[in-house]
């Protein structure tokens, strides 16, 4: 019998366990068990189990590959339709924007936003080229 702390455990079921175990038992749930026990499934993999997994592999890591290109391809018509609305924007309310920022902000806002700006570009291209290089590392396979 298990002598484990904090569980406790019931002489008669243990004893009723056991003669399950030994195939005279008179609880169909003990005996049924014991029975599953004893007759485990057959283990062995189909012959053809490594090809097919490295089939499904293979047809995977080529779905995903597409996705990623058409996924990408979407992002970039995104980036460059929003780059052509915030140009249009600019030319339009470009002179308004100045004289609001100027007249709210002060002279220099302008200037110090135009830095800001220029920083946020800068510390994205780190990351940028990152990316650019790690898309053309060749991989394995």
């Amino acid at each position: 019998m298990n002598r484990v702390p904090g569980f406790e455990s019931n002489e008669t079921r243990w004893l009723a366990q056991e003669r399950a175990l030994s195939g005279a038992s008179s609880d169909k749930g003990d005996a049924l068990l014991m029975q599953a026990l004893r007759t485990s499934p057959s283990s062995t993999p189909p012959p053809d189990f490594a090809a097919s997994v490295a089939h499904a592999a293979t047809h995977a890591r080529s779905i995903e590959a597409a996705g990623d290109r058409g996924e990408q391809m979407l992002t970039h018509l995104l980036v460059a339709v929003m780059t052509i609305g915030a140009t249009v924007c600019a030319l339009v309310y470009g002179s308004l924007w100045t004289k609001t920022i100027t007249s709210t902000l002060g002279e220099g806002a302008l200037q110090w936003g135009l830095a800001g700006v220029a920083c946020l570009a800068i510390s994205a291209l780190p990351w940028r080229l990152a990316s650019a290089f790690a898309s053309r590392t060749p991989t394995a396979g």
